[in-house]
């Protein structure tokens, strides 16, 4: 549990999990087993107690050991980013990115190529992937239905995973929620046996018809490494023009920041920790002007700018490059 959380924030879902399940329990004792005497047993509470405060135990001495409270996942920024824009969007992007799973072909790439080029493209699914997906979610209902009570601990994972994905202000991707698919394949499964109970056919059929769907599916994929197909269709997004985190451009900057800057000084940037590890130097993303009292610098990126020109037209700059500009707050 703990080491879920240090590597990643939303680890906290299991924490979260076991104390809804650690309180259901209690209330169950208190209510049917002891009805008279409002209290639990001591060994009971301490036995319960030992994993929160394993927990927390470790999250003080990680962050006293490490000073890793500046990241862009720290509390500060996420309050101050969290809008009821970004709740909806992450909804409607969580609610069909399952989607993708299934993906073939995407037929607007023929039908209306231009939707696929705007900046929300991400939240349209391939239909062909969608419809496989609904199919899905139907047998998800179905089984999760059948063994909610004997899967309670990781159905509550689930929710509260996805919960935090939805909350949290920055568009996490599909990769976020590769910790539940084994969850959803086992309610998949048990809707989908559920089915065979009583429609064996159907549930044949459709196998037949999944099964095709994967051969047709890798069989694209297969033909297109040999570019028997147009280039077109199997790009449909044009490849990452931004340097990464440790391209050529960005191990410039790095550098020019390790010789020109004082190891004591603090520098904003919207990724701190990728900073702090290439740098040496102490970070915290922020994208408020009033906290920015706190830092020597600020490094602003093009692709992700945390402030408007405007903002930052008083402050002089001592660095810039194609992507990366470097000012100078003091």
């Amino acid at each position: 549990m703990l080491c879920a959380y240090l590597i990643r924030s939303n680890g906290i879902a299991i924490l979260a999990a076991l104390a809804a399940i650690h309180c259901y329990h209690i209330r169950y004792y208190i209510d049917y087993s002891i009805p008279r005497i409002h209290f639990l047993p001591i060994r009971l509470v301490a036995l319960s107690a030992v994993p929160y405060v394993v927990f927390a135990l470790g999250v003080v001495l990680v962050r006293y050991a490490l000073d890793s409270a500046g990241g862009e996942g720290h509390i500060a920024l996420l309050l101050e980013s969290i809008s009821l824009k970004t709740i909806v969007r992450n909804t409607l992007y969580y609610a069909v990115v399952w989607a993708d799973f299934f993906a073939l072909p995407n037929p607007l790439t023929f039908l209306a190529p231009s939707l696929l080029e705007s900046k929300y493209a991400f939240l349209l699914p391939n239909p062909l992937g969608l419809l496989a997906w609904g199919v899905c979610v139907y047998f998800l209902f179905l089984g999760l239905r059948e063994c909610y009570k004997r899967d309670m601990f990781a159905a509550l994972f689930v929710g509260i995973s996805l919960g935090i994905l939805i909350i949290w202000p920055a568009l996490q991707g599909i990769r976020f929620v590769f910790c539940v698919l084994p969850f959803f394949a086992i309610w998949i499964a048990s809707g989908v046996l559920r089915v065979y109970a009583k429609h064996p056919k159907l549930i044949i059929v459709m196998c037949a018809l999944l099964l095709g769907y994967f051969v047709l599916k890798d069989s694209y994929h297969l033909a297109s490494k040999h570019n028997t197909l147009p280039r077109a269709i199997l790009a449909i997004k044009p490849p990452n023009p931004y340097p990464q985190a440790f391209d050529l451009e960005s191990k410039q900057v790095y550098a020019f920041i390790t010789t020109h800057t004082s190891p004591s000084d603090t520098i904003v940037f919207f990724k701190p920790r990728v900073l702090y590890l290439a740098t040496n130097r102490l970070s915290y993303s922020t994208s408020k002007l009033e906290r920015l009292d706190k830092a020597q610098y600020l490094l602003e990126s093009s692709f992700a700018p945390l402030f408007d020109k405007e903002q930052l037209a008083r402050f002089s700059i001592v660095y810039a490059s194609e992507h990366f500009t470097l000012y100078n707050l003091q």
